[in-house]
């Protein structure tokens, strides 16, 4: 007898491994069992600790807050400058753009040379399908001064299309001279900087 009960079990086996697996189910319980009683011992140690620790974060929150604000303020004036930095830099680029017209109005003059006269220089502006006209009335001692003068327009660069409108003897005050208008265009050139 001995011997049977030492190698065999009479109980069956499903019963015996539903016994099997219910030791092993209770181990699982108990193990979750005390990790979430130890997580709820950390959670509550760690609660007590930040509510120590509550005046600290709330005064570093506020700084924060503080530093944050005059950041943005910073920010506010940078932004401020810049867009006054983008205008004067928009207006530099137009002004470096532009012909220097002191060298136009004295190209002019010498072109009608000593014994001309300059009596008025109109500028139209440029349109999208052609660049400034400029158009030039004055006197001229003589018709080949006039031509003389046209041609010399054209050599210097500044102006394209140079044209005599009109020339003609007109009195001028007690003596007679030759009254001209020429009209051109604007050559646009780029600035060197």
């Amino acid at each position: 007898m001995t011997a049977l009960s030492a190698g065999f079990n009479l109980l069956p086996a499903p019963r015996r491994s539903m016994g099997a697996r219910r030791r092993v189910l209770r181990a699982w319980y108990a193990a979750i069992g005390a990790g979430v009683a130890g997580a709820l011992v950390s959670g509550v140690a760690i609660r007590a600790g930040s509510m120590e620790a509550g005046g600290e974060n709330a005064r570093a929150i506020a700084d924060l807050r503080g530093q944050i604000a005059l950041s943005e303020a910073a920010i506010a004036r940078e932004r401020a400058l810049l867009v006054g930095l983008r205008r004067d830099a928009e207006t530099l680029e137009l002004v470096r753009r532009r012909p220097d017209w002191t060298h136009l109005i004295a190209a002019c003059a010498r072109a009608v040379g000593e014994g001309g006269v300059l009596e008025r220089i109109t500028l139209e502006p440029a349109s999208p399908s052609s660049p400034p006209r400029l158009a030039i009335t004055g006197w001229a001692a003589e018709q080949t001064d006039v031509a003389s003068g046209v041609l010399a327009l054209e050599r210097t660069g500044l102006l394209s299309g140079v044209r005599l409108v009109e020339s003609k003897r007109a009195a001028l005050g007690k003596s007679e001279a030759v009254r001209f208008s020429i009209e051109a265009f604007v050559v646009a050139k780029e600035a060197t900087p």
